[in-house]
């Protein structure tokens, strides 16, 4: 499924703007199944702290080289058959980030489920973009039927958009 990430994001930008962050066990598969990468563009967490670490890490690397970069924070485990769609949907985010803003791209839901966490929309700021008035983890069944009937909620992806520095320490 990692391959299948970064070929879809590929369109958008060259391969040594990609940076992928895995378990430091995981380093060299990822290199063997990513030959297109910068070997150093793969870094390996040498304790996997859950998300949030790995994320700063990975956003500290690039910070590095480029500290007004556009980070997008994917994962690799989705399945996203409108490839176009999506690619159009981190465009639109990308913008919505360069105006200092912290973009996360929600799902719609095509049922109610309670395995998955929910970002209740909020305001509109523009054609492609709401504020998130709250995030919501794993509703009940009966949670999960309201959310979806009301159409104002989405699935989270995981998937966030930001401009650095919006969300960086200085290093």
């Amino acid at each position: 499924m990692i391959q299948t990430t970064l070929r879809r994001i590929l369109p958008l930008m060259p391969p040594e703007n990609v940076f992928v962050v895995t378990g430091q066990r995981y380093v060299d598969l990822a290199r063997e199944q990513l030959p297109e990468l910068p070997v150093e563009n793969i870094i390996g967490e040498i304790s996997g702290k859950n998300t949030a670490p790995a994320i700063a890490l990975g956003a500290l690397h690039i910070a590095r080289s480029d500290p007004s970069a556009t980070i997008a924070v994917l994962t690799a485990d989705h399945l996203i058959p409108a490839e176009d769609t999506f690619r159009a949907a981190l465009l639109a985010a990308k913008s919505v980030a360069k105006q200092g803003k912290l973009v996360t791209l929600g799902i719609t839901p095509t049922g109610p489920e309670t395995g998955y966490g929910y970002i209740h929309r909020g305001e509109v700021l523009n054609q492609n973009a709401y504020r998130v008035r709250q995030f919501l983890e794993k509703p009940n069944r009966e949670t999960a039927q309201r959310f979806f009937d009301s159409g104002e909620y989405y699935w989270n992806s995981g998937m966030f958009i930001w401009q650095l520095p919006t969300s960086t320490p200085n290093t």
